[in-house]
């Protein structure tokens, strides 16, 4: 059996953040929330009108429902009101081309994490590049066309570590050491988890902790 390799970051590992640089999303410059919200902000109330009109005069003119403001007759979270901005939104995106060909990580500095040392929990890959349009082709020296398929020109692959504070628990079970053990504060802000480009952290061996 082949040994692995110690310098690959694998899920169960600890790691410490040496460029806290946050993972926000890998994709085109204009993504699906923001045109989510877009959509909300520019359509909101229409979208809203247009639904009391369609479930008819009787609850739109309700003695029940005259106190409440449009928005708390038909919240954000309706899901009928979700599902037409989520379709308006899409279409929306898609014809302003997703903001651009480039696919790219976005990232967020927050300088609370530097040299944190965090236990990861998940890995996944995402890929960047430009992106290139697929189509069917036509040529002189075959009788068929020829289809080729959309594909991302420059292409990388960059991994990407969700990371989370260990309890003191998990910090005993992960290494013995003098009885000491990690204590973090309570405040929740410093409890969520994160996810960030394995570039960013330094693998963390048995004897630095």
């Amino acid at each position: 059996m082949s040994r692995k390799d110690p310098k690959i970051i694998r899920v169960g590992d600890m790691v410490k953040v040496i460029n806290p640089q946050l993972f926000i999303r890998c994709g085109y410059p204009m993504s699906f929330k923001d045109s989510v919200e877009e959509v909300k902000k520019e359509h909101g109330d229409k979208i809203r009108n247009f639904m009391l009109n369609i479930e008819g005069i009787t609850r739109n003119n309700s003695p029940l429902f005259a106190k409440y403001t449009l928005k708390e007759r038909i919240t954000d979270e309706n899901k009928t009101f979700l599902k037409i901005v989520n379709a308006l939104a899409y279409d929306h995106i898609r014809r302003k081309g997703f903001g651009g060909r480039v696919r790219q990580i976005f990232t967020k500095e927050d300088t609370r994490w530097q040299d944190e040392e965090l236990l990861v929990d998940n890995i996944k890959f995402v890929k960047t590049g430009v992106y290139v349009k697929g189509g069917t082709y036509y040529t002189y020296d075959e009788p068929y066309p020829e289809y080729e398929p959309s594909c991302l020109d420059d292409e990388a692959t960059h991994k990407i570590l969700g990371l989370s504070r260990v309890t003191n628990r998990q910090y005993s079970n992960w290494v013995r050491k003098k009885g000491v053990l990690k204590v973090y504060p309570e405040n929740k802000d410093y409890w969520w988890d994160i996810e960030i480009e394995a570039d960013n952290v330094v693998k963390l061996f048995q004897e630095e902790i």
